[in-house]
């Protein structure tokens, strides 16, 4: 007995069978004992074989007759129901029975008690079934497919039509789950495509911190804590996140590609390019935090390779300069003989080549030698027309002719004799006094003229002077091997030259300080003052690294 059916089938498992001869008290107490012994729990504690129960009830069944057709109906009843779970399992999966009648109304009627019996041993041992499926702990798809195995052993009892039912009902709840799962992906896919959509815009504008920002949106309740919706939306910002790396990678790659190429202009292009697609930084997911700053340090390795390479091009080409100021066989034999038109020429060609400062000093100074040849020519003229003369040991003769091309004066000495004197030997001071009978000339031309000179006689005297020193003896360079010239040229020259306001007038002024250093600092070597020398001589290189007269010096 028991409330529920689950504390009927517990009590049938665990607690022992109340004895017959209590629940019936016209039940003998001996077959209370044998019915007993059959529902024993253990085995072992039951009747081993038939016979042992045959003997037993032969043993009951003598006298009276009728005393022993009861016992044998109680018997049996009580084996039919005891057993009935033995014989529902055991019994043959196909078999027909044949039901039989007898004369005898007393074995007659207990074959109907047995029918009535077996039928309601059929109905229960269905029911036990359905009930141990329900208990198995089988969900789903499986527990129907057990109820219908059950259904189709236990055919036209209640626990059949029963189990029918649940699975049907089970099926149906599985349907259910299953329309509600796939509105539910369908809501959450809808979502997702929507979230997908508000990112189109900002993508496409490469603001990938607002397309990040457009996935929160909060979703509808129902979904919100759906596993699916957090992988979509995580996948989303996966593939923004990838998009905004790709665009870092691709803004990156012509910095890359030109920074091989070593193009200046394409280089500084592709920094500004980078830069501008790097603005404004808010664009960018925090996740990207890396690959920004990456490019960043790209661009200041850039900008740094921009100044390597402006640093070697405008040493490339100051080189270029020194080596045009340097060349003997070129401007300095061309300076050397007045030939001013050539040098100006030829310095001009340089600067059309060049670029930055170099060519702004060469233009300077291919100005300056143009005034000079315009000065040169007034000079010649005036030397033609015989209005030019100079002192030679206190003797005042007439320069009848100048002869460039060989850098030779022609002096008349006498009535009918005239005398060649190489243009070299004469003095800056005897080339002034010569300048200073030129009546006209272009503005400017006069310094030019005398200012070239001065330095390359300068130049010339330089570089015999330094050769001639020993490092190892502060002896040499002094006395008779004295450096030959003064500043006092440079400094007239730059007295009488104007604040400079043209381009050939700042070159003169560079050139002259640079000469007036290096005739102060020389001297003052010569004269032994040798922190004087090297301080003149410092700030030759600091301030006039680039003039003529650095150029020759060693």
């Amino acid at each position: 007995r028991g409330q529920t059916v689950k504390d009927i089938l517990r009590a049938q498992v665990k607690e022992q069978p109340e004895l017959a001869s209590r629940a019936n008290s016209e039940v003998s107490n001996e077959i209370s004992q044998i019915i007993q012994r059959l529902m024993a729990k253990e085995p072992r504690d039951r009747y081993q074989t038939s016979n042992e129960l045959l003997e037993e009830l032969q043993e009951l069944l003598q006298p009276p007759q009728k005393r022993g057709l009861w016992i044998a109906m109680a018997v049996v009843a009580v084996l039919v129901a005891g057993g009935s779970i033995w014989w529902a399992v055991t019994r043959p999966s196909k078999t027909v029975e044949i039901e039989k009648r007898y004369d005898d109304p007393l074995t007659q009627e207990l074959a109907d008690k047995l029918k009535i019996q077996k039928g309601i041993t059929r109905q229960n041992t269905a029911t036990i079934a359905v009930l141990r499926m329900q208990l198995s702990g089988l969900q789903d798809e499986q527990l129907a497919t057990e109820l219908e195995k059950v259904a189709a052993e236990h055919p036209d009892t209640v626990a059949s039509q029963e189990a029918a039912d649940l699975v049907a009902s089970i099926r149906s709840d599985i349907a259910e789950r299953k329309r509600q799962e796939a509105q539910l992906r369908t809501r959450i896919a809808e979502h997702l495509a929507t979230a997908r959509q508000a990112t189109i815009k900002p993508i496409d504008a490469h603001d990938y911190q607002r397309a990040m920002q457009a996935l929160e949106v909060k979703p509808p309740a129902d979904i919100a804590t759906e596993k699916d919706l957090a992988a979509g939306v995580i996948k989303l910002r996966a593939e923004i996140l990838a998009l905004a790396t790709s665009r870092i990678k691709a803004l990156r790659a012509p910095l890359s590609d030109e920074e091989v190429s070593g193009d200046e202009g394409k280089l500084l292009a592709a920094i500004e390019q980078l830069e501008v697609g790097l603005k404004p930084e808010t664009r960018w997911p925090t996740e990207t935090k890396n690959e920004v700053d990456e490019a960043k340090q790209a661009i200041l390795s850039a900008r740094a390779s921009i100044v390597t390479l402006q640093e070697l091009r405008r040493a490339s080409a100051w080189k270029s300069y020194h080596d045009l100021l340097n060349d003997q066989a070129g401007l300095r034999m061309l300076l050397a003989k007045n030939d001013f038109a050539a040098a100006s020429a030829r310095i001009e060609k340089f600067a059309a080549s060049a670029s930055g400062e170099p060519a702004l000093r060469a233009q300077g100074l291919a100005e300056v030698a143009k005034n000079a040849k315009a000065f040169a020519a007034a000079l010649e003229q005036a030397i033609t027309s015989g209005s030019v003369s100079f002192a030679i040991d206190n003797e005042s003769l007439k320069i009848v002719g100048w002869n460039r091309a060989k850098d030779e004066i022609t002096v008349k000495t006498a009535p009918r004799k005239e005398t060649a004197i190489a243009g070299a030997s004469l003095t800056v001071e005897q080339w002034l006094s010569l300048a200073d009978q030129v009546a006209e000339g272009p503005p400017g031309g006069r310094e030019c003229f005398l200012g070239l000179l001065a330095i390359t006689k300068h130049c010339n005297a330089a570089a015999k002077y330094l050769s001639s020193l020993s490092l190892t003896s502060d002896d040499t360079g002094v006395a008779d091997e004295a450096y030959p010239y003064g500043a006092d040229m440079f400094e007239h020259l730059l007295a009488k030259l104007q604040t400079p306001t043209a381009n050939w007038s700042e070159a003169l002024n560079r050139e002259l300080q640079a000469g007036k250093r290096l005739a102060a600092g020389l001297r003052a070597l010569s004269e032994k003052r040798n922190t004087a020398a090297a301080g003149h001589i410092e700030k030759l290189l600091s301030t006039h690294p680039h003039s003529l007269v650095v150029a020759v010096l060693p």
